[in-house]
């Protein structure tokens, strides 16, 4: 599915938002783009396979003793390597303050019980969709295309449905409490 650009999951959905990040366009024609790229990237996993197998061999007793450290000692150290690695990818500090800005908005909206995925999702799935209603536009010349014909309204009519049927359903339940 990661080759048709469609992550099954979490984990896909950030690998796919790295990829297209570094330039990467995830798609039908990813192989045929970049295949040396996509090949090189089979050829990594194996390595680190191959990597990990001999690290896990040597190191099965310490592991479980990175478990015991302290959780006030983890997180700043995390935060740390994770503040160094988005200094050293752009060498600005704008990417710096981007990744405490997001992973803001993550911890809220873990607290909140919210899933992040669907951030994730449309954080891969924005500029294709951006690019071709750009096209969709270019070719009708109005805005009132995707509501007039019939396709495209059914289809606005499913996500403007998906978007409010949290709250169509916390109603539709405050009606049948009230009827109780």
């Amino acid at each position: 599915m990661a080759a048709l650009g469609i992550p099954g999951d979490s984990t896909t959905a950030l690998l796919i938002g790295a990829l297209t990040v570094h330039g990467l366009e995830m798609g039908p024609m990813v192989f045929r783009n970049s295949g040396n790229i996509v090949y090189l990237m089979f050829f990594a996993v194996a390595v680190c396979a191959l990597v990990v197998l001999g690290l896990q061999s040597f190191g099965m007793r310490l592991f479980p003793h990175v478990l015991k450290v302290p959780a006030h000692y983890m997180y700043p150290a995390l935060l740390v390597i994770c503040m160094v690695s988005a200094y050293v990818d752009s060498g600005s500090l704008y990417k710096c303050g981007m990744m405490l800005l997001f992973s803001a908005v993550g911890i809220l909206m873990c607290y909140g019980g919210l899933p992040t995925a669907p951030l994730i999702l449309s954080f891969i799935l924005g500029p294709i969709l951006e690019k071709n209603m750009l096209k969709a536009f270019q070719y009708s010349g109005t805005w009132t295309t995707f509501f007039t014909r019939p396709i495209s309204g059914v289809l606005m009519i499913i996500g403007i449905l998906c978007v409010f049927s949290p709250l169509l359903r916390m109603g539709w339940e405050k009606v049948k409490a009230k009827k109780a």
